[in-house]
This record gives C-alpha cells, structure tokens and sequence, in this order.
C-alpha cells in the first residue's frame, strides 16, 4: 500500500505548500473522481475550502472530515 502511494503522489504536480497528508488525500480524491466521473478539480476544490484537504477536521457546527459532512442534516 504504501508504495503504490507513492507511486500515485508522484504522478500528480502539488502545490509546494501541501504536506503528505494533503497529497495523499488529494490523491484519493483525483482517483475516485475519474472512478465517479466527476470534475476533480472542482472536488479539490471543495476539499480545500472546508477543510484545507486535512482528515479529521471538524467545525463549530459539528461538520467533520475533508468535506465537512454534517451527519445529523445528512444521515438521516
């Protein structure tokens, strides 16, 4: 897994202000775009407003993760 990662980083161009976990994530979300077909840079592009692309992040007003999916709106 890890190398495969490293591969899929390598592939892409990162701005030089993302840390790994950016990238990685990043990564993830260009792929599962293509796999979806959906625009990859406008899901970045969300990813980066709410969250700066960080895993575990959440707000005041209880949206966590890269999107920033508010579970009790959503879940139910």
């Amino acid at each position: 897994m890890t190398c495969l990662a490293l591969i899929l980083l390598m592939a892409y161009a990162f701005p030089e202000y993302y840390d790994f976990e950016q990238k990685y994530n990043t990564t993830i979300i260009i792929n599962k775009s293509k796999d979806i077909q959906e625009d990859p840079y406008l899901l970045v592009a969300i990813a980066w407003v709410e969250s700066r692309i960080k895993s575990g992040r959440v707000s005041k007003t209880g949206d966590y993760g890269i999107f920033q999916i508010n579970y009790n709106f959503w879940g139910k």
